[in-house]
């Protein structure tokens, strides 16, 4: 029993650090527009990035389901978890547009799918 729960907080934890990223995305808006990051750049401009971002988590599923199969569960949440660091680490040094839409929707939310996808269709107690 104590090991189910520890698998079930472990799971938790992995999904909402996925999804937190898109969840709190108004947040990173906000400080954009009111410290004028990106000059010249319209506050619809800024908003796709969370639209996108959001939608995109589940484009890679069938890539990320297959890497599974192929690798396992631990190496493609590992390799999530790496990819997530040096999105956001890259995210920070961005200095126009493209660049956060490049790290931000490409690298954050494509690593929220190898954690979501892989535990989504993955037993718990094989995890």
């Amino acid at each position: 029993m104590r090991h189910d729960l520890t698998n079930i907080r472990c799971m938790s934890t992995l999904v909402n650090s996925g999804f937190g990223f898109n969840f709190c995305w108004g947040v990173y808006q906000e400080h954009y527009i009111q410290e004028n990051i990106f000059a010249g750049a319209t506050l619809s401009q800024i908003s796709w990035v969370g639209g996108i971002g959001a939608s995109s988590v589940f484009i890679t599923g069938p890539f990320q389901a297959s890497m599974v199969r192929r690798f396992g569960l631990r190496p493609v949440i590992a390799s999530g978890a790496l990819i997530s660091a040096t999105g956001m680490i890259l995210a920070s040094f961005a200095v126009s547009l493209w660049q956060l839409y490049l790290t931000q929707v490409n690298i954050l939310n494509n690593e929220g799918c190898s954690k979501f996808v892989p535990l989504r269709d993955t037993n718990y107690r094989n995890c």
